[in-house]
């Protein structure tokens, strides 16, 4: 049975089903003196008590935020998780995110930068599709793709348990995995219903190894795992957990030494107020992360938080993808589903090793049934059976790739000189554009690919436009040298005591896989940091 709970203002509902809230503006949940769960509207944000001081301030609501805030609620930590979107799933749109989520870019691509985000409860957990592959340790090493004096200060090995943690969170389905996937100390959590035999018999008759798409799993196995939906009711269930939504950090206050005192905070009425915390986490997303600390200028950090050597914003980088069509004979009597998709970690490595950036395949394949066979009655079902087998159809298949890009030092998140929020804060003006070692890993791919199809002797090959993957990368990249870095090995922010950033902005480096489980790996990682310190 759901647990209602009465605030005297508003009613709330949780349970299995769970976290149900009005549409609001504001809100704020938190456990009164009876250990009562308790939503307070924020009419007007001065009804926060401002002389509360929590152990940890969480800055965002993603994958990164939630599981951080789950483990260290579990701690006894008292954490305060602020986001400054709605509950996708049961508030009202407000047009007024609009003003507060405002972009612009500058550079030679196409890049949707406004699209390929969500500013809400769940962060971009709303519109991701789950995949969930690890990076490889070939990632964690020095390569052609890092950038000079910025090696990983974490390598593989010490993520790993976190890596297989994250798959348990995630709720991570999958087949066995092939040898070319990085190595794992145990089975994916869910076993893969979907069955890819097709695929793996043609691609196997070439000499190429293919694997179903590790992929999260919500509970309801409706999907992916939701961050609103799935992750928040638990989490603030725990009498350590309190939440503000449709609350904007607009700027993180720094004492004379350059410490972090409060966080100033904004609804859409633009009204004010501030956060007391003794850890401050930036987890906001590569973007959003890096506009934090360079709007929280102040005379101990004049050029912003952790940017003494202009490094916040910089090396940012995404998953470009490329993808091609072509037409194959497709023999009916395997009997092989009408549509597949897999990935192929085979070339992975190998073209890390020549000198480029990785490559992640992708491969879905549809056939046609033959015209004089689609309408099948009852009666004649069993002799056009018999016709079937032996029969060749025409398939597509598709081969894709997504692309590790290098993170170059002009690309970069900076603030707007033209453009302003619903704070009068600049809005992110990220800067970003191909390099040449992009254009060879492109070309490389692509090479790859069509030999693939030579073998399977396609026809008609078409590609397809360049299209991204919506992973942002970079901007506050750790490292054991403030010189070349924003953060260091436990995600601190440079130069100030109690300040962090938990996000995929921190990689040193973007590989080609899904960033999800790494996210969630460091993250993991850096609650046993603040648990002990």
């Amino acid at each position: 049975m759901p647990n209602y709970v009465n605030s005297g203002r508003r009613k709330f509902i949780i349970g299995a089903g769970g976290l149900v809230v009005a549409g609001l503006v504001g809100n704020y949940f938190f456990r009164n003196k009876k250990n009562e769960l308790v939503q307070m509207p924020l009419d007007k944000i001065t009804d926060f008590n401002t002389d509360v001081v929590f152990d940890v301030c969480i800055i965002g609501s993603g994958p990164a935020g939630a599981v951080l805030g789950a483990k260290l609620v579990e701690a006894g930590k008292k954490v305060l998780m602020i986001e400054s979107g709605l509950n996708p799933y049961q508030s009202e749109y407000d047009p007024r995110i609009e003003e507060v989520d405002k972009y612009d870019y500058v550079g030679d691509l196409d890049y949707p930068l406004s699209a390929s985000r969500m500013r809400a409860l769940g962060g971009t957990s709303n519109l991701w599709t789950g995949r969930c592959s690890r990076f490889h340790p070939i990632d964690f090493e020095n390569n052609a793709f890092t950038p000079p004096g910025m090696d990983w200060p974490v390598k593989y090995d010490e993520l790993e348990k976190y890596l297989q943690e994250s798959e348990e969170i995630f709720r991570v389905r999958g087949d066995e995995l092939s040898k070319f996937h990085a190595p794992r100390k145990s089975d994916l959590p869910i076993s893969e219903k979907k069955d890819i035999s097709g695929l793996r018999e043609l691609m196997g008759s070439i000499g190429v190894t293919i694997d179903s798409s590790p992929t999260s799993t919500s509970p309801a196995e409706d999907g992916p795992v939701r961050v609103a939906r799935d992750f928040i009711p638990s989490f603030l269930i725990n009498q350590n957990a309190h939440l503000l939504s449709g609350v904007t950090v607009t700027k993180l206050n720094s004492d004379s030494a350059g410490n972090i005192t409060s966080a100033s905070i904004g609804n859409f009425e633009k009204e004010e107020s501030v956060i007391q915390a003794k850890q401050f986490v930036v987890a906001c997303g590569a973007v959003e992360s890096a506009r934090l600390l360079l709007l929280s200028k102040s005379e101990s950090h004049p050029n912003g938080l952790g940017n003494n050597f202009d490094n916040v914003g910089r090396y940012f980088n995404e998953h470009p993808n490329i993808g091609f069509n072509g037409k194959i004979e497709h023999n009916l009597s395997t009997l092989s589903p009408a549509y597949e998709l897999a990935r192929c970690h085979q070339f992975y490595d190998q073209l890390k090793k020549e000198g480029s950036g990785s490559a992640l395949m992708v491969l879905t394949q549809s056939w046609v049934f033959p015209q004089d066979l689609k309408d099948w009655s009852i009666g004649g079902i069993i002799e056009k059976t018999k016709r079937m087998f032996g029969r060749l159809a025409n398939a597509d298949l598709q081969i894709g790739a997504t692309l590790e890009m290098y993170p170059d030092k002009d690309n970069r998140v900076k603030l707007s000189e033209s453009k302003t929020d619903l704070f009068g804060s600049p809005t992110a003006e990220l800067h970003m554009k191909f390099t040449e070692q992009d254009k060879n890993t492109i070309q490389k791919t692509k090479d790859v690919i069509m030999s693939l199809y030579e073998k399977l002797d396609a026809k008609d090959i078409e590609e397809f436009p360049i299209s991204w993957s919506h992973h942002h990368i970079g901007g506050c990249c750790m490292g054991n040298d403030p010189k070349t870095s924003v953060v260091d090995a436990n995600l601190k922010v440079h130069g100030v005591s109690n300040l962090y950033v938990a996000s995929s902005g921190t990689f040193v480096t973007g590989g080609a896989a899904h960033p999800t489980l790494t996210i969630s790996a460091i993250s993991l990682r850096l609650a046993e940091h603040l648990k002990n310190g």
